[in-house]
Order: C-alpha cells, then structure tokens, then sequence
C-alpha cells in the first residue's frame, strides 16, 4: 500500500510536469507551522478536541511552471514537507518525579506534491501573483511524541499516528511575489480537505501556514 501510494503522488507530478520544463523549473526551500484538529464523539470530554498547538518544520520542493496566459501560470511541485503538532500534556502519578518527557513534539515526514495555478495580474519586474490549488500528501515516517517512565519508554501517539500513512487532500491559498523570474517568495496557507484519521468516535484534519524562497534554476542556466 505504501509504495503504491508513492507511485500514485511521483505519478502526478510526472504527468502534470511533462511539457512543462521548457518554460521554468526550480528549487523551492521553507518552512511553516502546522497542526492537527481532532473531534472525539466517543463519550470523552468536549475539552479534548480542538486544535493541537502548532509545530514548526522544514519544506523542500522542486517545481516545474509553464505559461498558460500572460497572466496565468500553472506549477506542479514534488518534495517533502514536515508537519504534526505539539502537545502541553499534564501526566498525574503517584510518583511525577518518575516521568521525564524526551520529545514533547509529533513530527509527521511527508511525501508532498502540489499543482497550483498562478495568477499574475501586473508585469512588473517585483510581480506580485496570488495562487490557488490542492496538495497531496502520503506520509512515510514520523517521530511520537516520548515519555520515559521509570525507565520505560512510552509513545504516546502511535496508534493514532500509524493511520495518517495515506494519501491526504487539502487546498492551496497563497500570495507571493517573483523577481524578474529569478527567485520568488511564497506565502501559503493549507487547510485539510480530507481526514487525515476518520473511525469510530474520532475523526481529524490538519493545516499548515508556510514561507518559501524559490530560485528559477532554469533562468540561471540560460543566462550562462
């Protein structure tokens, strides 16, 4: 299942980047802030759902753009993108003194492509543009939020955690700013489409703010 879930996001970056390299091709670096909602409806407390508190992480991506207007672009994207969640959890014991906490963050490593549409309504060498699109991403490791108790090590979240290991769907918003076609800054917003977890009594989704800085590989190669 999780090669085949591979395949299917290298599968569309390819077919969508095909033709597309003659106009511009990159290298887009950043990172972002990101968490997870979940709802429970299994009896617990309302107070246990809502937002986890934001985690920041690391984003790398390759892009290809080809022209469809003057003032309209489309982008497809393959890379990688940190996400998960961090999480202020009060554990009560006989003896607190025995808890120690190694790692109070989730971090989610995910396989990530976009296709976004640029729009670029003033030719201006500082050009401003606003994107709109969608991102699939698939999961392929992750590092649990760890508890050491009495010697014993402990992952809090990996029951929950081992059902994200699937392709996910969520929207592309965003408004960045490129410099005569040399290097661009991107500003986006990733709100989740699909539930990154849905059974019985529980179901989440998540999000994820991000800046970049890209540079048109492309545009370098033919100035030389």
């Amino acid at each position: 299942m999780k090669k085949l879930a591979l395949s299917v996001l290298i599968s569309i970056f390819c077919i969508t980047a095909r033709g597309q390299l003659s106009d511009r091709y990159g290298l887009r670096i950043g990172g972002g802030y990101s968490s997870i909602h979940l709802v429970y409806n299994n009896g617990l407390p309302l107070e246990l759902s809502g937002w986890k508190q934001n985690k920041a992480g690391l984003s790398i991506y390759l892009y290809t753009d080809n022209d469809l207007y003057p003032f309209l672009s489309i982008r497809s994207e393959i890379g990688y993108i940190q996400k998960g969640f961090s999480d202020d959890i009060v554990f009560v014991t006989t003896n607190p003194e025995q808890i120690n906490t190694d790692n109070k963050t989730v971090t989610l490593h995910d396989l990530s492509t976009d296709i976004e549409f640029r729009i670029k309504p003033f030719d201006w060498k500082l050009r401003p543009y606003l994107t709109v699109g969608w991102r699939l991403d698939y999961m392929f490791a992750y590092k649990d939020y760890v508890i050491d108790l009495a010697g014993q090590k402990l992952s809090l979240f990996k029951s929950l955690i081992d059902e994200f290991n699937k392709i996910t769907v969520s929207g592309l918003l965003g408004m960045g700013f490129e410099f005569r076609e040399l290097v661009c800054l991107d500003f986006e917003y990733n709100p989740g489409i699909s539930r990154i977890i849905k059974r019985s009594g529980l179901s989440g989704r998540d999000r994820y703010f991000g800046f970049s800085a890209g540079i048109n590989v492309s545009s370098f190669i033919k100035k030389k």
